[in-house]
């Protein structure tokens, strides 16, 4: 596939049928197959932020509320303004997932979980981040490239259905880098 590319749909290889999608060609993230990414690794850009711009929406096979580890690959080039912008985002009954937040002006590296946010100083642009999110019975921790940076009480007990992948679900939330792996 050529660099550049727009992505209507990031295949699920795990076989469960849990595509991303989007058919809007104008709010499709780009195929990334100029060997720049981690490794030479291809992935997608996104170009938000912006009204939901570049993002990919799923639906899980059945709605889940078993534990969950979230792992990413991104580099941020420079996400977010205002708020907060979505890496991966599960929804329906909260929402949880990856983000990146500005808070006070700082941009910060986050797991959200419904009402309840771990957020770490990392403001780190244009180099490859590892982030993964754990959502446990009786906790929620935030790994950056290996590294536990936070960990608090909170539970895992939202029934999630769906997902988006580069956006927080809401206009103005969409990832802006680019994202080469999510299990």
């Amino acid at each position: 596939m050529p660099h550049g590319t727009p992505i209507s749909t990031w295949a699920d290889s795990s076989g469960n049928g849990n595509h991303a999608t989007n058919a809007d060609p104008l709010a499709q993230p780009a195929y990334i197959g100029d060997g720049s990414g981690p490794g030479g690794q291809p992935g997608l850009r996104f170009a938000g932020p912006g009204a939901d711009a570049d993002s990919l929406v799923g639906t899980f096979g059945a709605a889940t509320t078993t534990e969950k580890t979230i792992y990413a690959v991104i580099i941020d080039t420079g996400s977010t303004d205002a708020c907060c912008t979505g890496i991966i985002y599960m929804t329906t009954g909260g929402r949880n997932g990856l983000a990146i937040v500005n808070a006070g002006g700082v941009r910060q590296k986050a797991v959200d979980r419904h009402s309840s946010t771990l957020a770490y100083n990392f403001d780190e642009l244009n180099r490859p981040t590892i982030g993964t999110a754990v959502y446990g019975t009786g906790f929620t921790r935030l790994y950056l490239d290996g590294t536990l940076v936070r960990n608090n009480g909170a539970t895992w007990g939202q029934s999630l259905s769906s997902f988006y992948v580069g956006s927080r679900g809401g206009p103005g939330r969409s990832f802006r880098g680019d994202i080469f792996e999510i299990l």
